[in-house]
């Protein structure tokens, strides 16, 4: 609500999984001129992780998720499900009045409503990256270090992109940590407990 009466042409965000959808959307709802001449864009950058990456992920699924259903599944030379949008292919969305969104072709205008108006499709697009596509991050060892002091899934989503990698067993506890003993010391006693929070 801080932004209701401002108009911008371009809103750049920096760690788009550090803002909620809502945040997203009021902010996006702000992107208007009274020249049509003038490009409007909205643009973000960020990491998998944080508060939002559940919406950024499904937001962006043509691009990230395998199992996205608004397009045509894809398969690699290997036969394993890919993301059906190629990284940068941009998908045009029109989004009805439950806000449902449908992919249709560049330039499609909604129905007109009760008033008229029609709406024409936005363009999305996503660009993947990992730490290998910054020479300069990848080739300095102590930043890369730094990133292995991170638990496995942090690190797979900030070292390769990750968007798929979550906490699964074993990702944080290896049972060859612990050594299993089959008689308790003399004198002493065992105590087992797990915490299935």
């Amino acid at each position: 609500s801080r932004f209701d009466g401002d108009e911008f042409q371009l809103v750049g965000l920096d760690e788009l999984t550090h803002f909620t959808l809502k945040q997203y959307q009021a902010l996006g709802s702000r992107i208007r001129s009274t020249n049509p001449l003038l490009p409007r864009y909205i643009r973000g950058t960020t990491n998998p992780g944080g508060k939002g990456h559940g919406w950024v992920f499904d937001r962006f699924g043509p691009w990230l998720n395998p199992e996205c259903l608004t397009l045509p599944p894809k398969f690699d030379e290997e036969g394993k499900r890919i993301p059906p949008a190629a990284p940068g292919e941009v998908l045009y969305f029109l989004v009805d009045k439950e806000g449902n969104e449908t992919i249709v072709p560049k330039g499609t205008l909604s129905e007109p409503d009760e008033k008229g108006y029609q709406q024409v499709a936005l363009g999305r697009t996503f660009l993947p990256a990992a730490l290998s596509d910054t020479p300069q991050l990848a080739s300095d060892a102590s930043y890369r270090q730094r990133l292995r002091n991170n638990d496995a899934v942090r690190r797979a989503q900030l070292e390769d992109g990750d968007w798929l990698k979550k906490p699964a067993a074993g990702d944080y506890f290896k049972r060859g940590w612990v050594q299993t003993i089959d008689v308790l010391p003399a004198g002493g006693f065992g105590v087992r407990a797990w915490d299935l929070a």
